[in-house]
Order: C-alpha cells, then structure tokens, then sequence
C-alpha cells in the first residue's frame, strides 16, 4: 500500500508520461516521463514551459524498464507513493493526473495529445475530465461554410473576425481576414500557443497586409522589404465600416514557421480597433486547425487574474506612492528635528516606512510572478513596465544594504569622512532616482493594466499616485523653506554681524587690562628701581609664560 508500480503503453513509440497533480494544470506537477533511450525518469513541471527533471538524489524510482514489442513500447517502473517534496499519491481516493504522449522519442512539446482525470487506484473507476485522445473537429454550433465563392473556408473566430481560405495548389495559402466593425487583425504561426516566435500578417486600414515576426509581446515593426513575399495583399474598407485584408501565402518559407495544406497548424488569431495596438483579454485565441479540411480544436488559454494584478497595483501604490516618499521626507525632516532634540524619532521613522516599502514591493512582486507563470503568458520581462520594476527593486535592495553599512557621522568637532560623503550622494541619488522611476512604473502599469483589460478606468489609480506623492513633495518644499529661513535667522542678527556657533566656545585672543598697581622696588638691584604708578612691573620669563597659559584656558560662551 506504499509503493505503486505502473506500465505504460505507448501505441507505435514515441514517449510518454503520466503525472500527479493537485488540479488539472500541468504547472507545478511531478510526472514521470518514459523516453525511447532513458529510462523512466522524475520530472517536477515548474511550469508548461520549463519542464525539469528532478536531481539524482530525487531519481528514486525502481524495477524501471523500457519494453518494445508488437509496435507498442512499455514504460516500467515503480514509486513510492509518499515522498519528501512531492505531491503524494493515495491508494484510496481520488488522485488528479495528468497524462500526455507524442510521437518523437524524446520528451517534447504536445499539443492535442495530453488530457487529465481523476482515479481511486483501490477500484479503478476513472473519471476523465477531457477526452483521452481528442480529434480536432469544429464545434456544433460553428460553421466552415463560405459565404463568400473565392474561399473553400470561413471560420468565425469571434463576432468581430472571420478567417477565409482556401489551398488551391497545395504550395500556397490565400486568406481573407473580415474585420468587423473596423481595426486591425492579425493571424499568425506558432510552434506553440505563445505570441512571441511567431509568424504574423497583420492587416491595418491605411496599409495593405504585411508580415511580422513577433519576438515578444511588443510588436516593433514588420519584416524587412526582403521577407514580404505576400502577394495579391490588399486592403478593403467597406461603407459600413468593415474591413477585409486580402493576402496569399507560401506555405513553407526559409526562416518561417512552416503551414502544412493537411495536418495541424497552430494559429494564433488576435485583433482590435484602430491602429495596430495592444488587444483585450477577450480579443485573441489559439487554435490548431488543418486547412485541408476546417477541422479544428480551439485551445484554451490561462489569462493573467485581474485580481492579482489589481493586488499587485495597490502593493505598489502603497510601496513607491505612499512609504518611500513620506520615508523620504522624514529623512528631510532631520535638520528640523536636530534643533528640537529628536534625532532618533526621525531616523525609526525613516527606517520603517523604507522596510515596509520593500515588503510591500516584494510581495507585490511575488503576486505578480505567481500569477503569471500559471498563466499562458509566462514571459516574465518581456514587457516594458516589469523591466522598470525590476529597477525600481533593485534601487530599493540598494538602499537598504547602503543604510546598513554607511559609515557612521563625525563626532563633535571631527570632519566629515570621504566614505560618508560618497554615503549622503548616493543615498540621495538612488533614493531619489527609485522614487521616480517607480512613478513611470506605476503610471505605466496602470494604462497596461487598462489595455489588458485588468482594470476598467484609470483615474482612481492614477490620483492614488500622483496625490501622495504630490502632497509629500509639497510638505517637503515646505519644510526646506522653514530650514532654511531658520538657518538664515541664526547667522544673520539684527545687528548684522555674523552670530556666534552656540555650540562652539569662544577662545579670547587678547588680555584682559589689569588693575593698578603700586609702586614696586627691586631688591635685586643695586639701586631701587621704581614703577610708574598705572604700570606693570617688570615680570620674570616664569611669571610671563604662566599668565600666558592661564589667560590661553579662559573663555566666554555667549549667553
């Protein structure tokens, strides 16, 4: 009742894998993968994309083998059912796995082929939640019929696309893409269901179709001159507003994805209104369709949560919106506070609102990684604003280690270090500097945000920004006005002579007059010598350099 030994077949070779997991996604799974030359081995699935096979330490399974006969191959091997680090698989109840295969021999991208369900290993009752060997066909409720007798095709890809084609020599694609309502459209290529490394033609009103290769999910311009081998590509602009871009293709084209006229292409279908821009949450699908055919199966695509990107937004907000800045100017606030006695209150304050400004970006952060690598989008840093955010945590990582290896202040009386002036620049630097980019990246991500569709309007965030740190900012011109106006008042007096340093005493540079004295007669002369009255007398050296001394420790503080 502890370990579980299984066979898999797979029909006329290739590789196969089963997994366990706690839901019907392949991320964060444990699989085993059976391959034509390796034996059964652990995988942990991080994600779709990045599947990894755990560290020798972890290879724990037993009794493994590979068996071909008939024209099938048989994975063999044998597992413990509860082990350190991984989900855990029941001998009674209900178990969620995950199975796929594919033709190639080694372990590789499926598309069609994967499906999940639920069994009781006690009794064997399977409940599948998808069917076990799907076959791309058109849903009931979708028809491939031509309205339109140039085309063999039409599939409504939404209400607002329609996709026409047809293969009339079997070398050659020629597509129509309506575009309702008016806008952009875009069919694209892929090896898989992700937009960057694919091959696109994109149809804009003011020019005819051209060719795109999209490298990540920012598209910066088309195919050079050389690459556009569309031809009969054109741009129609109905009356009612509709557009249609006519285009026709070479299937296979050296540094393309090949399209194949029978068997499955995976497309990518997307569009939006006006100008080539970025399109909604609901504006866009994947799809493997065979030309040949119409025979299709639409892909599903885990989006992005609005949620956690809302969560994410307000994380930031609070961090680079309302702690940093007002962290900043308590900073600011410390020459005020040094007059009044409170050196350490500003410094706490100071310090807190810094630390909950980095908790609250790097589980801000956190949220927004996590729910993109669950998501089809995966691609951490392809977009602009997560570059900038990165940044901005950087800054903020780099004020905390400076903070806690700055040289400490001059004593009373020293000079100021090389190393603590280098401190005071950099930290107002990078302190300042994170602030600001931070502000882009707030800004930024909220229009993103409104483009995606996460949220609906952007005043509300927008003002979340901008008044904090606009009030912050403004209480902190006010405070350098009153310092400064302080410092002013207390070196210029209202008789207009520099004010002495309260802090400082005040050495006395000449001697004080002395008193009269009588007159005096030397003993030591031969005749006495006398001292006008009003007069010192001589002085000895000794009785000179002692005055001297004593005058020398004498001084005035001004009251």
């Amino acid at each position: 009742g502890d370990r579980l030994s299984v066979r898999l077949n797979k029909q006329g070779g290739g590789w196969a894998s089963i997994a366990v997991s706690e839901d019907e996604l392949m991320p964060n799974s444990d699989a085993i993968v059976g391959q034509e030359n390796v034996l059964p081995t652990k995988f942990f699935l991080a994600s779709t994309e990045f599947p990894l096979p755990r560290p020798d330490a972890n290879q724990t399974l037993t009794e493994r083998s590979i068996t071909v006969f008939d024209g099938q191959t048989a994975y063999l091997f044998t597992k413990e059912m509860a082990e350190p680090g991984e989900l855990e698989i029941l001998a009674s109840g209900e178990n969620h796995f995950l199975y796929a295969y594919g033709a190639e021999a080694n372990f590789s991208y499926h598309f069609e082929t994967r499906g999940d369900f639920l069994l009781d290993l006690s009794n064997c009752e399977p409940y599948f939640s998808a069917t076990p060997e799907p076959t791309p066909t058109p849903a009931d409720d979708t028809s491939c019929d031509s309205d339109d007798d140039a085309f063999d095709f039409a599939l409504p890809l939404d209400s607002s696309l329609t996709f026409y084609w047809q293969i009339p020599r079997g070398d050659v694609l020629v597509a129509r893409m309506l575009k309702r309502g008016g806008g952009w459209a875009s069919i694209a290529s892929s090896e898989d269901e992700l937009m960057p490394g694919s091959d696109a033609i994109i149809g804009e009103e003011d020019t005819i179709p051209l060719k795109y290769f999209i490298d990540d999910y920012d598209v910066d311009g088309p195919r050079s001159d050389v690459e556009q081998t569309l031809t009969g590509a054109s741009t129609e602009v109905r009356a009612n507003g509709d557009v249609d871009y006519y285009y026709t293709k070479i299937l296979a084209e050296p540094g393309e994805i090949e399209l194949v006229a029978e068997g499955v292409n995976r497309l990518i279908w997307a569009h939006g209104g006006g100008g080539l821009s970025r399109h909604g949450l609901n504006d866009l699908g994947v799809l493997g369709l065979d030309f040949s055919n119409c025979e299709f199966v639409e892909i599903p695509l885990e989006p992005v949560r609005p949620e956690a990107v809302r969560i994410h937004g307000r994380l930031m907000i609070a961090a680079w919106a309302y702690c940093a800045p007002v962290g900043i100017f308590f900073g600011r606030a410390k020459h005020f506070a040094l007059r009044r006695g409170y050196f350490k209150t500003w410094l706490k304050l100071h310090i807190v609102l810094q630390l909950a400004a980095l908790i609250c970006t790097a589980i801000g952060f956190a949220k927004i990684f996590e729910t993109i690598r669950d998501s089809d989008v995966r691609d951490h840093l392809t977009f602009r604003h997560p570059k900038i955010g990165v940044a901005v945590m950087i800054g903020g990582l780099t004020q905390l280690v400076m903070g806690v290896v700055r040289p400490h202040p001059p004593h009373k009386g020293e000079a100021k270090s090389v190393a603590r002036w280098i401190f005071e620049i950099l930290h107002r630097v990078v302190g300042f500097g994170s602030v600001v980019v931070a502000i882009l990246a707030m800004l930024g991500g909220i229009k993103k945000a409104l483009e995606l569709g996460h949220i609906e309007q952007v005043t509300t965030w927008n003002t979340h920004v901008i008044a904090p740190i606009a009030t912050t900012a403004g209480l902190g011109l006010a405070l350098t006005v009153y310092i400064n106006a302080c410092h002013a008042k207390a070196e210029v007096p209202a008789n207009g002579k520099k004010a002495l340093d309260a802090e400082q005493p005040l050495n006395v540079a000449k001697e004080t007059e002395l008193p009269e004295l009588p007159e005096v007669v030397s003993a030591a002369d031969d005749e006495p010598k006398v001292s006008p009255v009003g007069t010192a007398p001589p002085e000895t050296p000794q009785g000179a350099a002692g005055r001297a001394s004593s005058m020398n420790d004498v001084s005035i503080s001004p009251i």
